[in-house]
C-alpha cells in the first residue's frame, strides 16, 4: 500500500510539472473568430491552461487530438479527481516518464482505467483519439451511466458504432456531455476528435449541476436518477405505488409542470418532483390474462410458473396487472398427481385493501416415458 502512495504522488508530481506553460490571451489566435461555434469553449479551456495553443498565434481548433495528448489535456482539466489508482495497469512499453511531455498523464490514464493501451503494454500516444473513443473514455473517467440505452440509435450510422462503445454514446447523450457536439444525423464514429470538439466537451462538464429533490408524499414513491445533473440531461424517474394504490394521472410534475411519461431533461435549476397517489377502486375479480410458458408436464417434474400474467379488474372497470399473488401449490413444487396422465389445478389468489379474489388454471402432467 505505502509502495503504491509513493508511485502516485511521483506520478502527480511528474504530471504537474509536464503541465507547466505560457498562457497567451485566446484573442490573440488568429484561427479563432468570436463567431466560431466553439470560442467560449475554446476562451474557457485556454484560460484555465488545459488547452494551450500550437503557436503564440494560432490554435488550431480543426486539429486532430491524438492519445497522448488528450491525457495530458484531461489530467490537466481534472476530470480524474475521486477516482483510485492502480499502477499496474499504467505500465505501457513505449511511454517513458520525464521522456515526452505526454508520458506522466498518459500513465495516469492508464493507471486510473480511463484510457487502456492498444495492446497490453503499449499506448500509442500518437495515434488519433475517435470519436467512439472520446465517449468511452469519457464515460469512465465521470462514471456515467446510460438511462436510455438506445439513445445512440438516433444517429442514421448508428450502426457503424462498434459494439464496445455503444453504451458509452447513449451515456454521454444521456448526460449531456455532448451538448452542442455531434448533432448531426450522422455521429460518424471512427472521426478524430479535433482540439475544438474537446473544449466544448471540457466547458460543457465543466458548467454547474442542479438537485433533484422529491417532495413528500403518500400512497407510494418516487425516485430519481441520477439526482444531480447538468442542464440538458436525462432524468428517469421510477415511481412505485403502494399495494392497492395508483398514481393520479397529470399528477407527477417537475417544479409545477406536469411530465409526459417518466423522464424529463434537467433544467439550468433545481428541481422538485411531485406526485399524487389515490387508492385503487375496489377490487372485484382476478385472471390469467397469459398462461405460463409451461403448460404440460412429466410426471415428478417442478412447477413452473414463468410467463404467467395475472390481471386484477376493480370496481371502476379499470384493470392492472399484479404481481404479489400466491399459489397453491408454489412454483417449483414437484407434481406428482396419484393418477396419470392427469390434469393439475393450480389455485391463485390475491389480496388487496382486505378483499380476496381467486382463479385458477389447469396444466396437464403426463406418466413418465418408459
Amino acid at each position: 500500500m505505502k509502495t503504491k502512495k509513493l508511485i502516485s504522488a511521483v506520478l502527480v508530481g511528474l504530471l504537474l510539472f509536464s503541465l507547466m506553460g505560457t498562457a497567451i490571451a485566446a484573442d490573440d489566435f488568429t484561427d479563432v473568430a468570436s463567431d466560431h461555434p466553439y470560442y467560449d469553449a475554446i476562451e474557457f479551456c485556454h484560460d484555465h491552461n488545459y488547452i494551450n495553443g500550437t503557436t503564440a498565434t494560432t490554435f488550431e481548433p480543426d486539429a486532430s487530438l491524438t492519445r497522448g495528448q488528450l491525457a495530458v489535456i484531461l489530467c490537466r482539466a481534472e476530470l480524474l479527481q475521486s477516482v483510485k489508482l492502480d499502477v499496474t495497469k499504467g505500465n505501457f512499453s513505449d511511454i517513458a516518464p520525464l521522456n515526452d511531455y505526454y508520458d506522466a498523464a498518459a500513465i495516469i490514464m492508464g493507471c486510473i482505467g480511463a484510457i487502456n493501451g492498444t495492446s497490453e503494454n503499449t499506448f500509442s500516444p500518437n495515434e488519433n483519439v475517435t470519436r467512439e473513443q472520446l465517449a468511452t473514455i469519457i464515460t469512465r473517467l465521470l462514471k456515467l451511466g446510460a438511462i436510455n440505452e438506445d439513445a445512440y440509435t438516433m444517429y442514421t450510422d448508428s450502426d457503424s458504432i462498434s459494439e464496445y462503445a455503444r453504451m458509452s454514446v447513449s451515456s454521454c447523450l444521456n448526460a449531456a456531455v455532448f451538448a452542442g457536439l455531434y448533432d448531426g444525423e450522422k455521429f460518424t464514429p471512427k472521426s478524430a476528435v479535433t482540439r475544438g470538439e474537446l473544449c466544448k466537451l471540457i466547458h460543457t462538464v465543466s458548467q454547474p449541476s442542479y438537485t433533484v429533490s422529491i417532495a413528500s408524499m403518500s400512497g407510494g414513491t418516487v425516485t430519481a436518477t441520477p439526482m444531480k445533473a447538468r442542464p440538458g440531461a436525462l432524468i428517469k424517474l421510477t415511481v412505485t405505488p403502494d399495494k392497492g394504490n395508483h398514481l393520479v394521472a397529470g399528477s407527477l410534475k417537475v417544479n409545477g409542470t406536469a411530465i409526459d411519461g417518466m423522464t424529463f431533461t434537467m433544467p439550468s435549476e433545481d428541481v422538485t418532483v411531485k406526485a399524487k397517489f389515490e387508492q385503487n377502486a375496489a377490487l372485484v375479480s382476478i385472471a390469467v390474462t397469459t398462461e405460463p410458458t409451461k403448460m404440460t408436464y412429466v410426471w415428478g417434474e417442478k412447477l413452473d410458473l414463468s410467463g404467467m400474467i395475472v390481471t386484477a379488474t376493480y370496481a371502476d372497470s379499470s384493470t392492472a396487472v399484479v404481481t404479489d399473488y400466491t399459489t397453491n401449490p408454489e412454483a417449483g413444487y414437484a407434481l406428482t398427481p396419484s393418477t396419470s396422465p392427469s390434469d393439475f389445478v393450480i389455485k391463485i389468489a390475491y389480496k388487496e385493501n382486505s378483499v380476496e379474489k381467486k382463479t385458477k388454471i389447469t396444466v396437464t402432467v403426463n406418466p413418465k416415458e418408459s
